[in-house]
């Protein structure tokens, strides 16, 4: 399990958040589906960061570059 803290640019949150909201924290029971959230919604994130509940690391994807 991963609990998974999104960090929406101001100008795209309110299509994804109510209230002003610009960070959210959604579970994940695997990376396949964090990957599938990111690429798809990567140009309204500005930062991403994992929390593995099985071993309690932390990753920030900002410290990580994907090409296509």
């Amino acid at each position: 399990m991963y609990t998974v803290r999104f960090h929406f640019l101001p100008d795209r949150a309110a299509e994804f958040l109510p209230d002003g909201q610009i960070i959210s924290e959604v579970e994940f029971d695997g990376i396949p589906e964090i990957v599938g959230y990111v690429q798809e919604f990567s140009d309204a994130l500005l930062s991403t960061v994992v929390y593995s509940q099985i071993n309690g690391h932390i990753v920030d994807l900002a410290d990580f570059t994907f090409n296509n």
